[in-house]
């Protein structure tokens, strides 16, 4: 059963359950309020009949009973069922019930000072002539509010099913062509609202946004990937098929198969590096981290490289923090590797400590403004600075996530007298 359906049958049940719940209160009081007026009505036959016989017998005498049977009181004789019941009837009660034989009778009690009481009963099935209409009254009562609320449910089923059935559609719509056209046009009414309908509308919109998003990222970073694995196989090809001609020997191809596989090599390693990240059984340690242990340790590692490149490659400062140690030296190694590409000759590379941050400061070229706020995503600043053949694009984009999950951040910002700058930061708890 669809939504709509279910709605308008909760709302039904709802309503009855409401309509057979007020029809038994009232009914209940209207038996209990017609019980007291036939109790009243046996009070004035009661006084009657009195009034009738006069006085006499004394207060002390024998108690007079009569049945009052369309509308005339009748004496009851001492071995009838009727006198039975009434002789159980509690003395010094004025009026109430008795059962007699599977029914009920009223009855009334009349006392004076100066002749016998006078007991006077009557039927209480029928102590009001005017229940059977009144119960007639609520059952229609009772199936015009049904139908009024199985209209009413279905008018509100379908107002609350409508904007859903757009969402649905839009859903569906967004599942056959993800690259299609953005669902705020059909869902404008839903957007504007200020229930959770519109919240719901509104979180779609923004997921669609993001997938949109999301798709445009992939899309880039599939081109990037696919231009990075082009220069380097297409060098590996043409040594292949120069060394296939004779046109080169080994000698000379070597270095430069060498060189494209290591490249290659880098490029599948941050891909598996990244993807890593994504996975549920990826794990991050949180210990206490000695940083200039391990901006020393990443020194050392990349000195032999700033010699070769005649850079000046130095460490300085100290402080602690909490993290992974080998994830921190991963992102550090790939902060030094970028600096060290893209600083010339003569230059220098600061790894800087201070307590909870490691920064490495080159004398590259430095960053443009609009640069900086895009610096960590995947090939940006690779296809705008890199020497050609160089790194992956991807180094930065792996600090990012690293750090993220040690609960870090890291940010790039312009060296003073020139270069750029990036900080990493680390809790110190």
């Amino acid at each position: 059963m669809r939504l709509r359906g279910r709605l308008a049958l909760a709302l039904v049940g709802v309503a009855l359950i409401a309509a057979v719940l007020t029809a038994s209160g009232a009914a209940l009081l209207s038996v209990r309020s017609a019980r007291e007026r036939a109790l009243d009505n046996l009070a004035r036959q009661a006084e009657l009949v009195a009034s009738t016989l006069g006085r006499g017998g004394g207060p002390t005498g024998p108690e007079r009973r009569f049945i009052l049977r369309d509308g005339r009181a009748t004496r009851v004789g001492p071995r009838s069922a009727v006198a039975e019941a009434l002789a159980a009837a509690p003395g010094d009660r004025a009026r109430g019930r008795v059962p007699s034989r599977g029914r009920e009778l009223l009855f009334v009690r009349r006392r004076s000072a100066d002749a016998a009481p006078v007991l006077i009963a009557r039927g209480a099935g029928a102590s009001d002539p005017d229940l059977a209409p009144v119960g007639s009254a609520f059952v229609l009562a009772a199936l015009a509010a049904a139908l009024l609320a199985g209209a009413t449910a279905l008018l509100i089923a379908g107002r609350l099913a409508r904007p859903l059935r757009r969402l649905g559609a839009a859903a569906r719509a967004l599942g056959a062509d993800p690259a299609g056209p953005p669902a705020g046009a059909a869902l404008e009414a839903d957007l504007r609202r200020t229930d959770e309908i519109g919240d719901l509308a509104r979180a779609f919109a923004a997921m669609q946004d993001d997938l949109a998003t999301a798709r445009t990222a992939q899309r880039q970073f599939l081109r990037s990937v696919s231009h990075e694995l082009k220069t380097p196989l297409a060098a590996l090809r043409a040594q292949g098929e120069a060394l296939e001609d004779g046109a080169l020997d080994g000698a000379s191809a070597g270095p430069v198969v060498v060189r494209e596989a290591a490249r290659l090599e880098r490029l599948v390693v941050d891909l598996l590096a990244l993807g890593s990240l994504d996975r549920p059984g990826f794990r991050v340690e949180d210990e206490a981290l000695d940083l200039a242990a391990i901006a020393e340790a990443v020194r050392e590692r990349h000195a032999a490289r700033a010699a070769a490149l005649d850079v000046r490659l130095t460490r300085s400062g100290a402080g602690a923090a909490r993290g992974d140690r080998d994830r921190l030296e991963q992102a550090l190694s790939n902060l030094v590797e970028n600096a060290l590409r893209v600083t010339p000759a003569g230059g220098a590379v600061t790894l800087a400590v201070t307590p909870g941050a490691v920064s490495v400061t080159d004398t590259g070229p430095g960053l443009l403004d609009e640069d900086l706020p895009r610096a960590f995503e995947r090939f940006y600043l690779h296809d705008r600075y890199a020497p050609p053949g160089s790194g992956t694009g991807l180094g930065l984009a792996l600090v990012a996530e690293l750090t993220r999950a040690m609960g870090g951040t890291v940010s790039a910002e312009h060296a003073p007298g020139g270069g750029a700058r990036f900080t990493l930061r680390l809790t110190q708890r």
